[in-house]
């Protein structure tokens, strides 16, 4: 969703981006650069947590070495990061906007745990896209240390992404000063 979502918003602001070029003035609207952050930040996220948490439980390395798997893993949210941090200018860094990269997770984590209730099943044949959703054999509120529930699954997720989103502004601050730097030496 994440992918799909940080292409369409990149074709709808490339050709914002030419005319800002053009006419050597900011037209993009600040909500734009926001939403745009949403996405990178979540796409950020999935890809921590897809070598972080989901690769140590993959049996395989063929099935994390997948054209398909490494597009949406690592590629695009490779280069939605590098986007961010070397283009986005015009996003303005609050002092919620790490809580603010927990709305598009947690909008997935609903509609993800509502259609599972409702028995959508995935390509993957569960009705679950990843193990940590699935409540009905991990529980909700579960503590092991090999399996927690969901519940906690979700909570450690929510605090990977609030990590992520710090990292992903820190490197945006850095990039931000070293483009000064650049400018100024020409």
């Amino acid at each position: 969703i994440s992918n799909t979502g940080i292409a369409l918003l990149i074709l709808v602001m490339l050709p914002v981006r030419i005319a800002e070029i053009l006419s050597k003035r900011q037209i993009m609207p600040r909500w734009l650069y926001t939403l745009k952050y949403l996405f990178t930040s979540a796409l950020f996220t999935t890809m921590v947590v897809a070598f972080a948490v989901l690769a140590p439980a993959i049996r395989s390395i063929d099935d994390i070495l997948t054209p398909k798997n490494l597009l949406a893993h690592l590629l695009a949210p490779l280069f939605a990061t590098l986007d961010f941090l070397l283009f986005d200018k015009g996003y303005v860094v609050k002092k919620y906007s790490v809580l603010q990269s927990l709305i598009l997770p947690g909008v997935f984590s609903l509609v993800t745990l509502l259609l599972s209730v409702k028995r959508v099943y995935y390509t993957n044949g569960t009705n679950y896209p990843y193990f940590f959703f699935d409540y009905r054999s991990l529980g909700w509120f579960t503590l092991s240390l090999h399996r927690p529930g969901t519940f906690w699954w979700l909570l450690m997720v929510s605090g990977i992404t609030m990590l992520s989103a710090w990292i992903l502004l820190k490197m945006k601050r850095l990039c931000g000063r070293w483009r000064n730097v650049f400018i100024v030496y020409r």
